[in-house]
């Protein structure tokens, strides 16, 4: 197959071209060589050292790989991929490698991750203490909802898209981190003052704290609960205004939120059944938060929603959650959420890496697969604020396409030079 050169890349309005990623390529069977290293897109990195690798490739019928210029040999690359990144053969040590630019998206990834991990240690001692009876100490609680305000303020969409992705052993403490993070965009998006942020970040963090008295057997049954271990879940509320009320460190607005983010505007939710204006604007936020992020988590009893999809969704269940609320939260992560798979009117599948403030349905996005011709094509970027002559035309479902493993695919992109 011919590969697009840097010329092919979609023009924008002005005539300047989209930039185009020059250090993943993708590279056909046909020139594929020893000394290349195989991109985690291709579905798994290696380096092929051998050409039994090339063999075993070629028998998978895969038409070709995804490979990381800055990772393997100069010599193995075809002519059109030096120049696309612009290696030059050096001598002496350390030759050989290109050099990667600075991509300020994969920095604030990284900087997103390293929360979400050193924050591990803090939340789960936080719930282990609940639930051995023991007093919440506030400063700790503070500590923690800083770091992740501070990095909703650097970038919003990473810690958010990136909480999303969660495992069995994960789920308890990053849903609590995902739903402070949510909370704290939330909350700025609304206009709320800093110290009101601080203290919704707070409420989302400890929302279901009251979720250590319940059993694990409840919390990870792989099944519809029965009555009585429903009756046991909903517990869960009282529970936890009662643990944050030890002591007296928290405010009403963190035990209010523990008790009522279960409410319905409708009447119908629990533990008191309130309706309309009746409960709080931080619970009324607390529950679209909290739902939002549990049914965009894969669990054990159902996969995960898509991010788009799960907006909404949410947006149709009358009587559900406040309306206009509903409206700031949808703006708060987007229409098309970071990390959602489009599908563009020119036929082409895209990664949403990067929301327009100024128009929520024309995203940034990274082009990386032909629908006509059913193969990848040339990683490119394309401002679809500024680009008139494409738009989206449906999310996605990555299971559709093949892509089995999206969760681990797209962050993988996001990080592309």
């Amino acid at each position: 197959m011919a590969h697009p050169s840097p010329g092919a890349a979609p023009a924008t309005p002005d005539g300047e071209q989209a930039e185009t990623r020059e250090r993943i390529v993708w590279v056909a069977m046909d020139e594929i060589a020893v000394g290349m290293f195989a991109h985690p897109l291709s579905s798994a990195s290696f380096l092929i050292a051998r050409k039994d690798q090339i063999r075993t490739l070629r028998e998978t019928g895969a038409k070709g790989v995804f490979v990381d210029l800055a990772k393997s040999s100069p010599a193995s690359l075809p002519e059109w991929a030096r120049a696309m990144a612009g290696i030059k053969r050096e001598t002496g040590a350390g030759a050989g490698a290109a050099t990667p630019r600075v991509n300020r998206r994969a920095a604030a990834f990284d900087r997103a991750r390293q929360v979400l991990t050193r924050s591990r240690a803090p939340m789960e001692r936080l719930l282990r203490q609940a639930r051995l009876g023991k007093t919440l100490e506030k400063k700790e609680v503070i500590d923690l909802v800083e770091e992740i305000a501070a990095s909703v303020e650097q970038c919003a969409s990473a810690i958010i898209s990136l909480s999303r992705i969660k495992t069995v052993d994960t789920f308890t403490y990053l849903h609590s981190l995902a739903v402070c993070a949510l909370m704290v965009n939330f909350a700025r998006n609304a206009g709320f003052s800093r110290a009101d942020v601080q203290e919704l970040g707070m409420a989302g963090l400890l929302h279901d704290v009251g979720k250590t008295v319940v059993g694990s057997a409840i919390l990870n049954k792989p099944g519809p609960l029965t009555p009585a271990e429903m009756t046991t879940m909903r517990t869960h509320a009282q529970a936890g205004h009662d643990i944050l009320s030890r002591g007296g460190q928290f405010p009403a607005t963190v035990l209010d939120v523990a008790l009522h983010h279960h409410e319905k505007i409708d009447g119908t939710g629990y533990p008191h059944k309130l309706a309309g204006d009746a409960i709080s604007v931080p619970a009324r936020m607390a529950a679209i938060a909290d739902v939002y992020d549990a049914v965009t988590s894969n669990r054990p009893y159902k996969e995960a929603w898509l991010p788009g999809e799960s907006l909404a969704d949410m947006f149709s269940w009358q009587g559900h959650f406040d309306t206009e609320l509903m409206q700031t939260f949808i703006r708060s992560v987007g229409i098309y959420p970071v990390g959602s798979l489009v599908r563009l009117a020119s036929e082409r599948l895209a990664l949403v890496i990067e929301q327009d403030e100024a128009d929520l349905t024309r995203p940034l996005v990274r082009i990386f697969y032909s629908i006509p011709q059913r193969e990848p094509v040339t990683i490119t970027d394309l401002a679809l604020a500024r680009e008139q002559g494409d738009s989206i035309l449906s999310r996605e479902d990555p299971r559709k396409w093949g892509f089995l493993d999206w969760d681990r695919r797209w962050p993988e992109m996001i990080r592309l030079d």
